[in-house]
């Protein structure tokens, strides 16, 4: 039945002809004698595996058309540059219109017209949320850190200030950040949390921080002593 919800014309939705699907559709359509198709088939709507359209009667995967969904809101998001602000105002709407739509010759056409509008991405079925256009890679650029963490706080402020419109910036500014010297200073003591420097918007400043001079990096555990000495060995020979 799942292999025949995804090839239908309203994907998730089991239909012949563009009609809802009968228990002697099943039937035929699965090889199962008509007794254990009922059988069955109750035992399915029983047990919340299958749901049926109010509408219609027709037997519809709500994991299989939520995916359908999300999966063109992201083909137009993309088309659209990724900004989340043209996205969040018809939550779940593309599913509340797969799961209330009449079955009719023509549903074909209008779910695939419907897929052209803006929608707002919907929640895996997992329950979490879809990372806001650009985030990941943010996250994953971060240096590995001690106060590398709130990862929550960090979603919800890039959401909350439409920071997708200016992801390629903030990475670009995350990967002059990390080759810094204050940043490589003390071996990385001054990093501060992701959430704090999202908070700063250094990537607006008008100018990057300077990058770490290749004599300035210490050696681990060197002494004050030694330090003293390499530095005056470095002006000597320049």
């Amino acid at each position: 039945m799942v292999c025949l919800m995804f090839e239908s014309t309203q994907r998730g939705v089991l239909l012949v002809n563009n009609m809802p699907a009968t228990e002697k559709h099943v039937s035929r359509m699965t090889g199962v004698s008509p007794a254990n198709t009922k059988t069955l088939l109750a035992e399915l709507k029983m047990n919340g595996v299958c749901s049926i359209r109010e509408n219609d009667g027709a037997i519809y995967s709500r994991r299989m058309v939520r995916d359908e969904a999300l999966s063109s809101v992201r083909r137009e998001a993309g088309k659209l540059g990724g900004n989340p602000n043209l996205l969040n105002h018809e939550v779940g709407v593309l599913v509340n219109q797969s799961c209330n739509q009449k079955a009719t010759p023509s549903s074909s056409s209008s779910a695939s017209s419907s897929s052209s509008e803006v929608r707002t991405p919907l929640p895996p079925a997992g329950g979490g949320e879809v990372d806001p256009l650009g985030f990941s890679e943010f996250w994953q650029a971060w240096p590995q850190h001690f106060r590398k963490g709130g990862r929550s706080k960090c979603v919800k402020h890039w959401r909350e200030n439409g920071l997708s419109t200016a992801a390629s910036e903030i990475v670009h500014s995350l990967g002059a950040w990390k080759a810094s010297e204050q940043w490589a200073k003390d071996r990385g003591q001054f990093i501060p949390a992701p959430i704090v420097w999202l908070r700063k918007r250094p990537w607006e400043a008008a100018s990057p921080p300077e990058a770490q001079a290749v004599g300035d990096v210490q050696p681990r555990n060197e002494s004050a002593y030694a330090r003293a000495k390499r530095q005056l060995s470095e002006r000597e020979s320049a």
